[in-house]
């Protein structure tokens, strides 16, 4: 809708520049002329851009559509406006001319334009990937750092749960079960891409519950 949008405004720019310099039936003939001209050969270059071509090939396919679609579009516009063919043929050679001169020109921009939106897409692609790739270290980093912390922990609190085996069996078992929780949720977790903040908080409740046992009544 762009390309199509600043092709019309391209068109009638074109149309003033002839009516400036005097050439052709006036500004409404003109027009006439160079929207046929203008949308033919756009509507052939894209077509001929859709095709699985390459270098010198589609350089030549796109020349072609821009000749046929000056061509086609001079003929369209004498339907329309009802302007005959004059008889030495000068004035369709030189609506020809203007239309590949002008056509050529048009091409070369919306190429341009086509290859910096290419551009800004592959960079735009790149940060994406480098912001992904960045996201996925801080999330490797984060799972190492758990995987340093909790055997500290889990000596801590297994040498608390020898030391109340004799001194308080029941509280013992309690503080087991409140690790058991918390080791196969944290296991659970440290292997997992991402989690939950209901997982989040259901971790905390683990730990925080053996740091109780462990803490008494400085843990409130």
């Amino acid at each position: 809708m762009a390309s199509f949008l600043a092709t019309l405004v391209f068109n009638a720019l074109v149309a003033g520049f002839l009516t400036a310099l005097d050439f052709g039936g006036g500004f409404i003939v003109n027009l006439v002329f160079a929207q046929c001209i203008g949308l033919s050969i756009l509507a052939l270059i894209r077509g001929a851009l859709h095709l699985p071509l390459c270098g010198g090939s589609r350089v030549a396919v796109v020349a072609a559509a821009i000749v046929a679609g000056a061509l086609l579009g001079g003929i369209l516009a004498r339907f329309l406006t009802g302007v005959e063919a004059s008889p030495d043929g000068s004035h369709e050679i030189q609506s020809l001319l203007i239309g590949l001169v002008f056509g050529c020109i048009a091409s070369v921009f919306f190429w341009l334009r086509g290859r910096n939106i290419r551009l800004e897409s592959d960079l735009h692609a790149r940060e994406l990937a480098q912001l992904e790739a960045e996201k996925q270290g801080l999330s490797a980093q984060l799972r190492m750092l758990q995987a340093q912390i909790e055997p500290h922990f889990l000596f801590n609190s297994l040498a608390n749960v020898g030391a109340l085996i004799d001194a308080d069996p029941r509280l013992a078992a309690r503080m087991l079960e409140a690790l058991i929780r918390y080791l196969r949720s944290s296991l659970t977790r440290t292997r997992e891409a991402g989690g939950t903040l209901g997982d989040e908080v259901a971790l905390l409740k683990d730990y925080l519950e053996v740091l109780k046992i462990r803490m008494g009544d400085r843990l409130t």
